[in-house]
């Protein structure tokens, strides 16, 4: 990029001064107070317009998991009007471990008295149940003590 100088005639009273200025060229489109490595302004996404977007993603989040919890709830009703081989509700048998620390930081590895949690075959916990993909997860989880 190279600059001009440009002369420009002061004229005050009697005398006439000349003062030199060194002036960047014009480009045509670009921002004069914005600096060449930043975006063009006009570029970037206004604040509010972030904010509403968020805002519709947020909602939008929020209305998909109520309407999923819904058809969940919903169809589990629907099975437990109509029962078929393939019940809503189960039992799970857990044969859990016992994982006590000792002093020298390693663990005692004990059997826990084995149990059957109830469960129920859905997406959410329903009537107070866990669901069975959860419960089946436990078994593999020791009991830290």
């Amino acid at each position: 990029m190279s600059f001009a100088h440009v002369r420009i005639f002061l004229c005050g009273g009697r005398s006439s001064a000349v003062e030199h200025r060194t002036v960047a060229p014009r480009v045509v489109g670009s921002n004069p107070i914005a600096h060449p490595s930043f975006p063009a302004r006009e570029s970037l996404i206004p604040f509010h317009r972030l904010v509403t977007r968020i805002k519709r993603l947020l909602i939008f989040a929020i209305v998909l998991v109520a309407v999923t919890y819904a058809g969940d709830y919903l169809w589990l009703h629907i099975r437990m009007i109509k029962p078929k081989p393939g019940s809503p509700f189960d039992s799970i048998h857990l044969e859990r471990v016992i994982a006590a620390l000792r002093k020298d930081g390693r663990y005692d590895i004990m059997p826990a008295p084995p149990e059957d949690r109830a469960c129920v075959h859905s997406l959410f916990p329903h009537s107070g149940l866990s669901p069975c993909w959860y419960v089946k997860r436990l078994n593999a989880k020791p009991i830290m003590m």
